[in-house]
């Protein structure tokens, strides 16, 4: 009776050692997969953070390309109203000289009847 009673006092001291082995194994777990946790959650906020960044600098360059495209747009109106302007000088100078030799032609002409 005593052997049977040291084999099982040997058996629940063995139990209850593995049992507290298994008892720290599992709180261990538990802490790596919380540290593990709050490093996900921690990675999902960078993430949030970075896509907000993004969506701010695509937004900003998008606003930079509008208003690039205005002032291009702006420089081409300005530019070809100029041209417009230009070229309308240019055919007023046109008429002017036309006009200037009409006028020189016709002086030509009357000094030329007169002298006969």
């Amino acid at each position: 009776a005593t052997a049977r009673a040291s084999i099982a006092d040997a058996r629940d001291r063995a139990l209850a050692s593995a049992a507290a082995r298994f008892g720290e194994y599992a709180d261990r777990y538990r802490s790596n997969a919380t540290l593990l946790a709050a490093q996900a959650q921690a990675a999902a906020r960078d993430a949030d953070a970075a896509q907000a960044a993004i969506a701010e600098s695509e937004s900003r360059l998008r606003a930079g390309a509008k208003a690039g495209a205005l002032d291009a747009l702006e420089s081409y109106a300005q530019a070809k109203a100029e041209h417009a302007a230009a070229e309308e000088m240019a055919q007023q100078a046109e008429k002017e000289g036309e006009s200037a030799d009409a006028a020189a032609r016709g002086r030509r002409r009357s000094s030329t009847v007169g002298a006969r």
